[in-house]
């Protein structure tokens, strides 16, 4: 589903989102609870998630800039991985960002988070580059990746 910031409360959106991330990541949230709040409140900024048992148990978070796009934060609870609700995120994401005329949808990935590479892969990303040293706890280097979104079908 999309979340409609004029509609929502926001800061409990934030909270759930935290949580969410808190129990998804090995090492924790990388944002605490005020980032997420502070992303939510820029313009540009998008939220899908996916609810069960009226609670958050998914998400993906994008920046918007013209007609590019960053994959900002996406995360899942590891008793809901693999049931196939990270490509019902993309799906919906890519859908929104090609109404929107968006043409690249960009992010950042661990290089050693395999299942994400993965999962990138088989959803249409390529690998563009990386930047070394980028993640912390512990240091690693970040692989970049692009989505032509008008090519998907």
């Amino acid at each position: 589903m999309y979340f409609n910031k004029s509609a929502g409360n926001l800061p409990a959106f934030a909270r759930a989102l935290f949580l969410v991330s808190a129990e998804a990541y090995p090492t924790g949230s990388p944002w605490t609870e005020k980032q997420f709040l502070e992303h939510l409140l820029q313009h540009g900024s998008h939220y899908f998630f996916v609810l069960k048992a009226g609670a958050v148990v998914g998400y993906l978070g994008i920046q918007t800039v013209l007609d590019e796009s960053e994959i900002m934060n996406f995360a899942v609870l590891p008793s809901y991985k693999r049931l196939g609700l990270g490509k019902q995120l993309m799906a919906e994401c890519v859908s929104f960002l090609k109404q929107e005329a968006v043409q690249t949808l960009f992010l950042e990935v661990r290089e050693g988070n395999i299942a994400a590479l993965n999962f990138y892969k088989r959803n249409g990303f390529k690998k563009i580059g990386s930047r070394s040293g980028y993640y912390h706890h512990p240091v690693e280097d970040a692989v970049l990746m692009s989505l032509n979104i008008q090519e998907v079908t």
